[in-house]
């Protein structure tokens, strides 16, 4: 059976890459799936995926974030587990100081933007994941915290290697939110109405979000390859990474 979204009882942001079309048909499934952290997985999701076809577990995430919520599936022996953290020893946006700094009250938050930076200040790590990913001998899932942010520009990069159409790149991109909301509404109830209001554009996935980056890429290096060589990413790997998920 073919899916977009994974039935999985630990995870509510799981998805496949396959299924998008392109210029040369449809991309793959039970190649790449981007997800939040697994560390609700049950046994039957272990096995689900293990049945799945996937070896590689690679995550996105701090050291500190490792400490709070551990990846269940680090341990397994059917998986290779593969830490490649964007932020070194700092969380994600907002939470412990870390790289991204914090959402003030005075502060205009726009994950477009912080998209853009993070890809421009990061390009080794960047760099690191694609290598990570195309040395894989089977299915990869990738993960941040949340899997919308660090997860989404992977996503991104991978969608768009394959030529998928930039407003099926936004609505992959988008609907984390919504897989998530269940999440940030226990977060929101223990918040004070204005910082409701000064945290909102942080849970969100607007669509504007993804347009801000695959914009940033198309005009400043002609689209995302002429963006991963200047992260000196190979061109066997950009083809690698392409002819998996098209097959």
């Amino acid at each position: 059976m073919e899916y977009r979204r994974l039935p999985l009882v630990g995870l509510t942001n799981a998805r496949e890459l396959g299924g998008w079309n392109t210029p040369n048909g449809q991309t793959l499934h039970r190649v790449y799936l981007r997800t939040e952290v697994p560390n609700r997985v049950t046994e039957e999701d272990k096995q689900f995926l293990r049945d799945y076809g996937i070896v590689m577990d690679i995550d996105l995430r701090g050291s500190s974030e490792l400490e709070d919520l551990p990846d269940l599936l680090r341990d397994e022996p059917w998986l290779e587990y593969v830490h490649l953290p964007m932020f070194d020893e700092h969380a994600s946006a907002g939470s412990r100081g870390g790289d991204l700094g914090d959402l003030g009250e005075n502060k205009t938050f726009s994950w477009g933007a912080q998209y853009v930076r993070m890809v421009e200040k990061y390009r080794p790590w960047v760099k690191d994941v694609l290598e990570a990913i195309a040395r894989a001998k089977g299915g990869v899932m990738f993960h941040c915290a949340t899997g919308k942010d660090r997860t989404g520009i992977v996503s991104a990069i991978l969608l768009s290697l394959c030529d998928v159409d930039r407003a099926d790149i936004v609505e992959d991109y988008s609907v984390s939110e919504i897989h998530l909301d269940w999440i940030y509404e226990r977060t929101r109830s223990k918040m004070t109405e204005e910082r409701k209001i000064s945290s909102a554009p942080f849970f969100s996935t607007a669509p504007d979000n993804m347009r801000t980056l695959l914009r940033h890429w198309e005009e400043n290096y002609g689209g995302v390859r002429g963006y991963l060589r200047s992260c000196d990413v190979s061109e066997e790997c950009m083809d690698t990474l392409r002819a998996r998920l098209l097959g």
